[in-house]
């Protein structure tokens, strides 16, 4: 059955300042056989699902299948992405804001990351709730865009979290991606994560690899940072604090690898949302 592409395009020009804008928005885009490639340090964070085969080139990887996919990439990244072979369809939409990069980290959402969750309908439905949130009133109702936006990467937490939305990723690395969760003060262990999965080093690094989208370390260091934010916007936990709760003993360290991340200080996150 044909689906009804929508499209929604917004002139920021006549649009107030505001912590969450939304730039344009895609739904169900059928693309001829082809890839696209695109991004750059002025680049927004772009939101994708791919509704139909299609794959994805991320950084340092072989091309990862992406149907039933989402991925969030990060701001200033570049994208490779597409088929080949045939026509593919997909979902998208470029947003930015200081107030979008403190939802990503308070729910910890992975960029630049496959997530296979099998959750087409989700994501259309916030997909949707956006568009017509935008058709009417565009970027003006910043209460209403955080509150979809919030709600849309709660639910994503839910499903990452249960792995009922996910049955194609094996028991063993979901198991794993919880022990990390619960253990991120602790040192990080290539080792000891492939042991735990019954798996030689190789073995889970490749396995981890095809499932997340990125390898075992990056995956945990994104874990600590995306932790290391919301504990920061505690007043009474000082940086060197959050940064020791998060295995970091080094501040300095923490402090260029946080900035690396969020695109600021820990001090300049804590006076922003703290």
């Amino acid at each position: 059955m044909m689906k009804n592409t929508q499209y929604l395009f917004i002139d920021r020009s006549k649009q107030p300042p505001s912590e969450i804008s939304v730039e344009q928005l895609g739904i169900h885009e059928r693309m001829p056989p082809g890839t696209v490639r695109h991004g750059g340090d002025r680049f927004p964070v772009l939101f994708m699902f791919f509704h139909s085969p299609a794959q994805v080139w991320l950084a340092g990887a072989d091309p990862a299948p992406a149907e039933q996919c989402l991925i969030i990439w990060d701001r200033g990244a570049w994208h490779h992405y597409g088929n080949e072979v045939q026509e593919w369809d997909h979902s998208w939409m470029m947003i930015h804001g200081d107030r979008l990069a403190h939802l990503l980290a308070a729910t910890a959402t992975p960029l630049s990351t496959l997530l296979k969750l099998q959750a087409e309908s989700l994501c259309l439905r916030y997909f949707r709730l956006l568009y017509d949130e935008l058709q009417q009133h565009g970027n003006e109702d910043q209460v209403m865009l955080e509150g979809i936006l919030h709600l849309w990467l709660h639910e994503l937490v839910r499903a990452r979290a249960h792995g009922g939305a996910a049955p194609e990723v094996p028991a063993r690395l979901m198991e794993v991606c919880r022990h990390m969760e619960n253990n991120l003060r602790q040192p990080m262990s290539l080792a000891d994560w492939a042991h735990r999965a019954k798996l030689s080093v190789s073995q889970f690094s490749a396995l981890f690899q095809r499932h997340y989208g990125c390898s075992p370390m990056r995956y945990a260091a994104n874990l600590r940072l995306q932790r290391s934010a919301r504990l920061l916007l505690d007043p009474n936990i000082s940086i060197k604090e959050a940064a020791a709760a998060v295995g970091f003993t080094d501040s300095l360290y923490f402090s260029r690898q946080f900035r690396r991340r969020l695109g600021c200080s820990p001090s300049a996150w804590r006076r922003r949302y703290g």
